[in-house]
């Protein structure tokens, strides 16, 4: 049962808690990613910063801790942040945890560390706090974490998430050195949860806004303006799972110039059922985010993921209906791609997978094609009663009679694109050893032209 749910491919500590990457970077020929880690146990507490480094943020091998709290310095958390390297120098910066008045929602303070042995280890600067709330003079910020460290403008500029006037933000700073900072200004606020995690990058010639509002990742694209201004024009949502299976983004530029975007993938979808694994917390599949016309994002799997690919099914051109067909694939660990076109009103399409032989257990991801709706049904994913059982639904905004569902099974793990324009990501629990099968078919009358069909099995990582 300890590992009945563990994931192969995607990237994950061999135990203990995990949530939020950290810092990707590109140095000395490697990518290196940093995550939330608590080395004591499957539950958050005690929080480090984790590190694995690939050649091609695939495969990955994993490093000792790359930061621990100091407590005779008054911490006892590492929470989130970035890397950036300042004149061949490594550089972290994070958001620094105590107790008292070190406490994260009032006294939280941003703390800088350097590593000169090739990112094996970083030592915190003696200049730390570099940035505390006081910078915000009368301005009363809460729950101020998570710096973004990016270049622009012959500057270094940070993008801090927070809490103000009941309002969520994003918070804008400048600095010459990334020792001495200035605020600058909200970047951006709305009424509700704070805003954890904000990236801001360019795409083409917008600035993109994302953050997590414990809730579904959300994002703004717009204009940075001289002023140092943000006004956005377009606004959606990276994926629509939040909390269910998609929360807290990083990005970074690639070698290859591509906006690669990373996030945790939490396991609150277990609900109240304990595997009784000796872990919890899972990093989704990195992604490349484009700007499509309408200045809505497109997401796509890193093409990377095809060297995992194995067995290959291909199902040729068929007309879909109510029957199934392609019952004789299956696996926990999988890359389907589908390419249909409707050619009715009204239509849905069915994928079944991770179905018992029995059928008891499946999870159907399906597509209306009249409502342009993707929907992940978990009704009856697992024969346990405790894992969290409801639908998460998007609508594509563009409509279109044809759909390109690209889908990534990974034992527990689910990870959904329709047209790239929308995702869904969650976790399912199922109990049966025989909940491999896959199958597809159509609604009763439906008239869907299945253009292709392939199923790879992917390995381990």
């Amino acid at each position: 049962m300890k590992n009945l749910h563990r994931p192969i491919y995607h990237l994950m500590p061999q135990t203990n808690w995990m949530n939020d990457p950290n810092g990707p970077v590109y140095y000395n020929g490697e990518y290196h990613l940093f995550y939330q880690y608590n080395p004591f146990g499957n539950k958050w507490g005690s929080i480090h910063w984790g590190h694995a480094s690939s050649s091609d943020m695939v495969h990955w091998r994993h490093w000792p801790i790359a930061l621990s709290p100091s407590p005779e310095l008054g911490e006892e958390h590492c929470f989130s942040g970035c890397t950036v390297v300042n004149q061949g120098v490594p550089t972290v910066i994070y958001t620094s945890i105590g107790d008292g008045d070190r406490n994260a929602l009032t006294g939280a303070q941003q703390w800088l560390a350097q590593s000169h042995d090739n990112m094996l280890t970083f030592v915190k600067s003696s200049a730390n706090p570099i940035m505390t709330s006081e910078l915000h003079g009368n301005m009363k910020i809460t729950d101020w974490r998570d710096p973004f460290v990016f270049q622009d403008r012959e500057a270094w500029f940070m993008v801090l998430g927070g809490m103000h006037n009941t309002h969520g933000c994003a918070l804008l700073y400048r600095s010459d050195d990334l020792f001495t900072w200035q605020f600058m200004r909200i970047l951006l606020e709305a009424p509700g949860e704070t805003w954890e995690c904000p990236n801001f990058f360019p795409l083409g010639d917008r600035y993109v806004l994302v953050y997590s509002p414990v809730g579904p990742v959300s994002y703004y694209v717009g204009t940075w303006q001289e002023d140092f201004s943000f006004v956005p024009s377009q606004s959606g949502l990276v994926d629509h799972s939040g909390m269910q299976g998609y929360y807290a983004t990083n990005v970074f530029v690639d070698q290859e110039g591509r906006t690669i975007m990373w996030a945790w993938i939490p396991e609150n979808a277990r609900g109240d059922f304990n595997p009784e694994c000796p872990y919890a917390g899972i990093q989704a599949l990195p992604r490349v985010i484009t700007l499509g016309y309408d200045d809505r994002l497109r997401m796509h799997p890193l093409p990377e993921l095809t060297s995992l690919r194995n067995h290959h099914w291909q199902q040729q051109a068929v007309v879909l209906s109510s029957k199934e067909i392609c019952s004789d694939i299956h696996g926990k660990a999988l890359e389907i791609l589908v390419k249909a076109r409707c050619r009715a009103k009204s239509a849905v399409l069915y994928l079944r997978v991770l179905r018992s032989h029995d059928q008891n257990e499946e999870t159907i991801i399906k597509y209306d094609f009249s409502q342009h709706e993707i929907t992940i049904d978990r009704s009856n994913s697992s024969l346990s009663d405790l894992p969290h059982a409801f639908n998460l639904s998007a609508k594509l905004i563009e409509y279109t009679d044809t759909l390109t569902l690209h889908v990534f099974i990974d034992h527990c793990v689910i990870e959904v694109f329709a047209n790239y324009q929308e995702s869904i990501t969650t976790c399912v629990y199922p109990l049966s050893s025989d909940s491999v099968h896959v199958s597809m078919s159509a609604s009763e009358g439906a008239m869907i032209d299945l253009e292709s069909f392939d199923v790879w099995d992917m390995q381990q990582i």
